[in-house]
C-alpha cells in the first residue's frame, strides 16, 4: 500500500553535503550526477516499487546509497551498480555491515544483465546522461526484470509515454509502449537534487507484458521500420521510408504502403504501434513472397 502521510525532512540532504564535504566530492556534469536529497521523494520512489521481503531489486547509479539504504531494509537483496569510482569507494563504506547489498563498480551500459539469475526488480534514480540507452537496454530483458521504476528528466518520461500523433511520440514512446504498461508515478522538483539540475522530473513505473503489446512476425524489422519511418519528423513516411533501402524494396514502396491501407503522406508520428506492427508484416510478406 502506497503511503500517503509523507514527512518532508532535511536528513539525507544534510548527510549528502556532509559526505561531500568529508570526502571531497565533486559532481560530474559529464556522468549526470544528481544526488536526490529529499527524503519525501525518496521514501515515494520506495512506496511506489511495492516491494517485499522476497524481492531482488537492482540499482543503476547508487551514488551516495540516498535508495541503496533504505530499498536494502525492504527486500531480500539490493545489487547496486555505480560506476564512479570515488563514490564506489564511499558507498563501501556507507554500506558495511549490509550484508544483503552488493555492489559492483562498472558501467551500466557494458553490465551483463543475464548474469543475475532470478528475476529482479529494477529502482533507480538513473544517471541523466545516460537514462535512455539504459532504459533500452533493460527493455530487452523481459523475463528477467518484472517491472521498473525509474526516474528520468520530465521531457524524457512524457516523450516514453507520448500518444501517436502528439508532438512528443516517438522511437521511445513505441519500444516502451511494445513491451511494457507505462504509469507516470509522479513530479519531482528540481530542488530535490544537489546540485540542482536545470529541469523537473518524473518517476514512471514500467511493468513488463508477458508478451509485446502487438504480435509481428519480424522484431527486428519492426523496429528497423519504426526508426527509419521517424528518422525525419518533417517529412512523410513515403519520402522517411525511400532511404531505407537496407529494409524494404523502395521499388515496391507504393505497393507496400498501399497494402497495409497507410496513406503514403502520413508522418511516422502519426502510426500508431498497430500501424507499424501492419506495416511490418506486409513487408516481410513482400520480402517472403
Amino acid at each position: 500500500m502506497l503511503v500517503t502521510n509523507y514527512k518532508k525532512s532535511s536528513d539525507l540532504l544534510s548527510m549528502t553535503k556532509t559526505l561531500i564535504k568529508k570526502y571531497r566530492l565533486r559532481c560530474k556534469k559529464s556522468y549526470g550526477q544528481n544526488f536526490l536529497v529529499d527524503d519525501f521523494i525518496q521514501q515515494k520512489i520506495i512506496d511506489c516499487a511495492s516491494l517485499n521481503k522476497d524481492d531482488i531489486v537492482l540499482e543503476i547509479g547508487a551514488g551516495l546509497g540516498a535508495l541503496t539504504l533504505p530499498l536494502a531494509k525492504r527486500v531480500k537483496e539490493v545489487i547496486a551498480i555505480e560506476s564512479d569510482k570515488r563514490l564506489f569507494d564511499v558507498l563501501s563504506v556507507i554500506l558495511k555491515g549490509n550484508k544483503n547489498v552488493e555492489l559492483i563498480c562498472q558501467d551500466a551500459l557494458n553490465f551483463d544483465y543475464t548474469s543475475l539469475k532470478k528475476p529482479y526488480k529494477v529502482v533507480s534514480n538513473l544517471p541523466y546522461s545516460i537514462s535512455t540507452q539504459i532504459m533500452i537496454k533493460l527493455l530487452g530483458y523481459n523475463g528477467k526484470i518484472t517491472e521498473m521504476i525509474l526516474m528520468f528528466q520530465k521531457e524524457i518520461a512524457e516523450r516514453i509515454n507520448a500518444s501517436h500523433g502528439t508532438r512528443n511520440y516517438g522511437f521511445l514512446s513505441i519500444i516502451a509502449q511494445y513491451h511494457t504498461d507505462i504509469d507516470i508515478c509522479f513530479s519531482v522538483k528540481k530542488d530535490s537534487f544537489f546540485p540542482m539540475p536545470k529541469v523537473d522530473s518524473s518517476v514512471i513505473k514500467l511493468s513488463f507484458l508477458k508478451r509485446p503489446k502487438v504480435l509481428v512476425r519480424d522484431e527486428k524489422l519492426f523496429f528497423n521500420l519504426v526508426k527509419a519511418s521517424l528518422s525525419y519528423k518533417r517529412k512523410t513516411l513515403r519520402n522517411n521510408l525511400k532511404r531505407a533501402r537496407h529494409i524494404l524494396d523502395t521499388n515496391q514502396l507504393d505497393m507496400i504502403l498501399k497494402r497495409a491501407g497507410i496513406d503514403p503522406n502520413r508522418r511516422g508520428e502519426s502510426l500508431s504501434l498497430e500501424d507499424y506492427a501492419k506495416l511490418t508484416d506486409t513487408i516481410f510478406s513482400f520480402k517472403d513472397s
